[in-house]
């Protein structure tokens, strides 16, 4: 089985915007096609950790295993409040570390799918 990691870069703006030239000035030239591969970027470490609870960890690795059919059924195998579930669902989602998928069995629902196995963390020094 082949492992699929999401990149985390943690790089001021200032370094975001360079890199970004940087890259765009080698697509100019014909070196690069891609701007940058698949990331997902923070400005500091203390951005990452509010974005990167514990718990939302958590609901990561009980979507990746447990493969929850519903948001409900997600909030009931963390033992907390749909509510709160769904709001770290959404923000998660907006952020790019999972995908929803909406149904409609006679009730909507939204399934979180995370299509990732492992978080690979980026600090340039």
């Amino acid at each position: 089985m082949k492992i699929r990691k999401i990149q985390i870069v943690i790089q001021s703006e200032r370094e975001f915007r360079d890199q970004l030239m940087e890259d765009m000035r080698r697509i100019d030239k014909g070196e690069r096609k891609l701007i940058r591969k698949e990331a997902i970027v923070f400005h500091s470490i203390d951005q990452f950790r509010k974005i990167m609870t514990n718990k939302r960890i958590e609901l990561l690795k009980t979507i990746r295993h447990k493969k929850p059919k519903s948001v409900y059924e997600l909030a009931k195998l963390v033992n907390r409040s749909v509510d709160n579930v769904n709001n770290d669902v959404r923000l998660l989602e907006q952020m790019g570390f999972l995908e929803t998928e909406k149904t409609k069995d006679g009730r909507s629902k939204v399934i979180p799918l995370v299509d990732f196995d492992k978080i690979e963390i980026e600090l340039p020094i």
